[in-house]
């Protein structure tokens, strides 16, 4: 999310939103890597919302997205509907409340997909060295091998656990609802998880649930 980029939207009583930027350094770097989207761009646009919505859990107005994007209201109401084809994939939704505008309605493990897509999509998520170097470490420990587009694939997953976690967003998990070949999987990469996210715990100062 945009907060972790050094970066974040405030509400401003009967002014709207704004970005205020309290990390210069960070946030530039997250520019450089071409992170922020082209909001001239129209195929961004709906992108672009999705991605307010996901960092934003205040109720938004459509003029507060026309100002973000510089556009016009009618032109947000457009790229809002393929934004929420586009979400409808994931089980998300908008969710509309008179006089208090949109937000974002579904479930975190869903929320967790759709990031999962527009990283892989644009590289949303940055990867940080700190867990490719703890990942690298253990799999060698435990001589796990992976395609390079795999390992990819489960370091996006795990970072973007993190991002969410900093922000307090957790998935619940049922476990009596899993298979029991599921099950035995987990009992099976027990131990690595718990070394992954014991070793994650002191990088990040914070605790997993």
């Amino acid at each position: 999310e945009i907060k972790k980029h050094g970066a974040e939207f405030e509400s401003k009583p009967g002014k709207g939103y704004s970005l205020v930027v309290y990390e210069p350094d960070t946030f530039d770097k997250f520019l450089e890597n071409n992170q922020c989207v082209n909001t001239a761009d129209i195929q961004n646009r709906p992108e672009f919302l999705i991605q307010i919505f996901i960092d934003t859990e205040d109720y938004l107005k459509l003029d507060d997205l026309a100002d973000m994007l510089y556009v016009s209201p009618q032109i947000v109401s457009k790229a809002l509907k393929k934004a929420e084809e586009y979400m409808e994939a994931f089980d998300l939704s908008i969710e509309r409340r008179p006089h208090y505008g949109m937000r974002l309605a579904g479930r975190e493990y869903d929320i967790r997909r759709c990031l999962s897509t527009l990283s892989g999509e644009n590289e949303y998520i940055i990867i940080s060295d700190v867990l490719r170097n703890i990942v690298k470490q253990i799999f060698q420990k435990y001589d796990i091998k992976m395609s390079e587009m795999a390992l990819t694939s489960f370091l996006m997953s795990v970072q973007i656990m993190i991002d969410r976690v900093q922000r307090q967003k957790f998935v619940e998990l049922d476990l009596e609802k899993l298979g029991a070949g599921t099950r035995a999987l987990l009992d099976e990469k027990l131990p690595l998880a718990r070394e992954c996210l014991g070793r994650l715990e002191m990088e990040y100062k914070f605790v997993f649930p």
